[in-house]
């Protein structure tokens, strides 16, 4: 799906809660399945679901789900206490200063395309791999 392969795209996901070991903007912690996607010099655009948990509404941008932030893969590490993840850390974060919703106002379709063998569970993927395009055109709506 990646148009260039030396410069990949991709969304990740950071929920409110989770039984991963991330820390916003500086690591994120994921299972190896990944790896092809999350190489040093990835662009990514952080995304969060619906708001589950009122405990979390201050720390977030939004309740609906939205897209609040950007950064670049640095390093990759395998996680010492299982083999079967990793950790990568960021280069340059930056946090929105308003969510962008996942549904382009303009066009009232989802910024992130789906493929039709993925509809039933596109959204579940913590990872998803996107096009040069696509994230582009969520950045336009900073």
């Amino acid at each position: 799906m990646v148009e260039n392969r030396s410069m990949p795209y991709a969304i990740i996901t950071q929920n409110d809660v989770s039984k991963w070991d991330d820390i916003e903007g500086k690591k994120y912690h994921f299972p190896n399945k990944y790896l092809r996607i999350l190489v040093p010099g990835t662009k990514i655009i952080y995304y969060k679901g619906v708001l589950k948990d009122k405990a979390f509404e201050d720390q977030r941008l939004s309740k609906k789900a939205h897209y609040f932030g950007l950064a670049e893969i640095g390093a990759i590490k395998i996680d010492p206490e299982n083999p079967k993840n990793s950790f990568c850390d960021f280069k340059d974060y930056t946090r929105f200063k308003t969510a962008i919703y996942f549904i382009d106002a303009k066009t009232n379709k989802y910024f992130e395309k789906t493929p039709p063998s993925r509809e039933s569970n596109y959204w579940r993927d913590g990872v998803r791999e996107i096009t040069k395009d696509i994230y582009e055109s969520i950045l336009k709506n900073i």
